[in-house]
């Protein structure tokens, strides 16, 4: 996984990562001192204030170049779709997500028996 993307998600989580992402993936964003912080900063009405807050601690006055994650953002998805799977049932998880329930069923299937890859040495063909 990309340094940045980890880094954010352990310090702010993933639910608000992908916020961030959602918002400005690809593109880079002013992280202000923490002094500077507000809860009128742009960010801070993206994330919450604490988030930006965490992330100021950590990236004090540096351009970040806030990933577009696309792969990142289902994997975190679809791990909080697991997480919730026991208190939700799939319709539930479905609306909640903007998914079928079908692939709600596949998610939390892939969760059970994980996809075997292809050999290092062969090529894929699909």
């Amino acid at each position: 996984m990309n340094q940045t993307l980890d880094n954010l998600t352990r310090l702010i989580g993933q639910e608000a990562t992908m916020r961030l992402i959602e918002v400005y993936g690809g593109t880079a964003v002013y992280i202000p001192r923490a002094s500077r912080c507000s809860e009128t900063h742009e960010l801070a009405q993206v994330i919450g204030l604490e988030n930006l807050l965490a992330i100021s601690r950590f990236y004090d006055r540096t351009m970040l170049s806030v990933p577009r994650g696309l792969e990142l953002s289902r994997d975190i998805r679809n791990a909080e779709i697991r997480k919730l799977a026991s208190e939700y049932n799939q319709r539930d998880l479905a609306r909640r997500f903007g998914l079928t329930e079908r692939q709600i069923r596949t998610i939390l299937h892939e969760q059970k028996a994980p996809r075997a890859s292809a050999p290092d040495n062969q090529l894929n063909l699909f």
